[in-house]
């Protein structure tokens, strides 16, 4: 099934890893962890392993995707989009949403101020967004990618909402020249709008140990540029 393949893909599992690390030396406060548009809960069996003492809830809008997650075990799962959260104000102590406020119909400002709301004190939000602008390409539009952020604009939005950045930094910037040279060729059909870097074997491996080399880069320092943008904010207590 897709979500499976999404799964075991390498960009997935890589990225599954860096943004673990953004989580690693976070503390939380009290409270539930939801995963907005958790997919088939890969990401949302990672928060239940770290934090099986919690309540975890995943959200996604299409059903396939939670009855994916409820095979694979996730428990407390929510038919809704990012703009109905049925949670009781200050009940969150994390919230994820990765690849989800940059897609089509999907306004930043307002879902920020309902995440705020749900977040207790001293909670956090882990977000991920596509990045640059110049990077986008017919691959957005078969993905359902709306717009591409730059670091100064979730600034704003952050601060317009009442969150404050904790970490902001770019991703898949080892990357990058590669991807680059992929959307390129896919913004001159040479190459088809929904070919991606998919590979097998040697190269899987390849590319999964570049994205874990970057994750040991996070762990310390924050990248300039990347065709991600992954933001880890808090409300302040």
């Amino acid at each position: 099934m897709l979500y499976q393949v999404e799964e075991r893909h390498w960009w997935s599992r890589g990225m599954r890893r860096i943004c673990l690390e953004l989580l690693a030396q976070t503390p939380l406060p009290q409270g539930a962890l939801v995963e907005i548009g958790c997919g088939g809960g890969s990401f949302l069996r990672e928060l239940q392993h770290l934090w099986s003492e919690r309540l975890v809830f995943g959200m996604d809008l299409r059903w396939d995707a939670l009855m994916q997650a409820s095979q694979r075990g996730a428990k407390r799962l929510v038919l809704t989009d990012a703009s109905h959260m049925p949670l009781p104000s200050e009940s969150c102590a994390l919230i994820v949403a990765l690849d989800v406020f940059d897609q089509s119909g999907i306004e930043l400002a307002p879902v920020l101020k309902a995440c705020r709301s749900l977040l207790r004190p001293g909670g956090c939000l882990l977000l991920r967004v596509s990045a640059l602008s110049w990077l986008a390409s017919p691959h957005d539009a078969a993905f359902g990618t709306g717009r591409r952020y730059h670091a100064h604009e979730m600034r704003q939005s952050l601060a317009a909402a009442s969150l404050q950045p904790v970490r902001l930094t770019h991703a898949n910037t080892l990357l990058l020249p590669l991807i680059a040279t992929h959307r390129f060729l896919q913004q001159r059909g040479v190459v088809g709008a929904e070919s991606a870097l998919r590979t097998d074997g040697l190269w899987d491996s390849l590319w999964y140990s570049v994205l874990v080399a970057e994750a040991a880069l996070l762990r310390r320092y924050d990248l300039p540029l990347g065709a991600s943008l992954l933001c880890l904010a808090q409300r302040p207590e």
